[in-house]
């Protein structure tokens, strides 16, 4: 993980921590800080989503993974803030993701770079049922 990726799931974790206790502004937060590290994974998942190390990068892969990933952010937002059909949307995000998970699992290759991909949709898959179970 990249240093403002690590950043940002942070404050998130600071955000959900936040909502929980119904600390003051925590739902302006999340509403900025949510939106946030979906757009970073929407429109930076060809960089952000790179093994620089061994160069390899599989550009259909690493797209894929941006609109999941921020498709999932999008459904903890509106669960988070109560907002209608959040519900739905995590539930449609959660079956989304392990429908990748089991492409990623079964179907691809085992390399460096997918196993990268899966870990990343692990932590996302983790942070869907944490919310889900608290809100």
């Amino acid at each position: 993980m990249k240093l403002l990726e690590k950043i940002i799931i942070l404050l998130i974790a600071i955000v959900i921590f936040c909502r929980i206790i119904d600390f003051v502004g925590s739902s302006l937060l999340s509403v900025f800080f949510l939106p946030t590290i979906g757009l970073f994974y929407l429109l930076g998942s060809w960089y952000y989503l790179k093994d620089f190390k061994n160069k390899q990068q599989n550009l259909y892969l690493s797209v894929i993974s941006g609109f999941i990933y921020s498709y999932a952010i999008l459904g903890m937002l509106y669960k988070i803030q109560y907002w209608n059909s959040g519900n739905n949307i995590l539930i449609y995000s959660c079956i989304i993701n392990f429908i990748y998970l089991i492409v990623l699992v079964f179907v691809v290759n085992k390399n460096r770079y997918k196993m990268l991909l899966l870990y990343r949709l692990i932590y996302i898959m983790l942070l869907q049922v944490i919310v889900f179970l608290i809100f």
